[in-house]
């Protein structure tokens, strides 16, 4: 065999055997698609049934949200505060006493105070309180009329769930104050 011929046989052999290579990698290639193709239409359910398995997760969820309230925070209590509504009222400080012991104070700004005039409620205390007999004490310093309003409030906790509400009613019935408290109870 001539050199030139040795070079066209050795160019032809390496080419088959990239050409081999090549189809080796597709068919690779392929088995791999196929397979992935077969097990999404297994794994993946159809559109209706995703639509069923988000329903079951969302409701799932719910439970679960509902069975730790229950569980852990179902002598949960929540206070807000509020005015009447379309009140011109204004308030600057709100000071509040639990059984006695300070429980908070709170400062109003001008951004609070438009919101509450909107019919807002401000979110002021909410945590677990002990079931029975408490003491709520509340002095609000109003800045419309310059005055300091102090009233207590004697409530008895049950052991659900509940949310009370401080109203600061702008023109209150003759003989009954100006601070009314509120209270729901929580139904599952």
């Amino acid at each position: 065999m001539t050199e030139k011929a040795s070079l066209i046989a050795t160019g032809s052999t390496a080419w088959r055997k990239r050409r081999q290579d090549a189809a080796k990698v597709i068919f690779m290639i392929s088995a791999t698609l196929m397979m992935a193709t077969a097990h999404a239409d297994d794994a993946l359910p159809a559109p209706s049934n995703l639509e069923d398995a988000k329903s079951d997760i969302l409701q799932l969820d719910r439970d679960l949200a509902l069975l730790e309230q229950r569980t852990f925070l179902k002598q949960r209590t929540t206070l807000l505060f509020g005015l009447s509504p379309k009140s011109k009222q204004s308030v600057s400080v709100l000071r509040l006493t639990l059984d006695g012991q300070p429980l908070l104070t709170m400062n109003f700004d001008q951004q609070h105070m438009s919101s509450l005039k909107k019919g807002g409620m401000a979110p002021l205390w909410d945590q677990n309180l002990a079931v029975g007999m408490h003491s709520l004490e509340v002095e609000i310093v109003e800045t419309t009329t310059n005055r300091t309003i102090k009233q207590r409030f004697d409530f008895k906790k049950g052991s659900e769930r509940n949310l009370m509400a401080l109203q600061l009613v702008e023109r209150p019935a003759p003989n009954t104050s100006p601070i009314k408290l509120i209270e729901w109870k929580y139904y599952e």
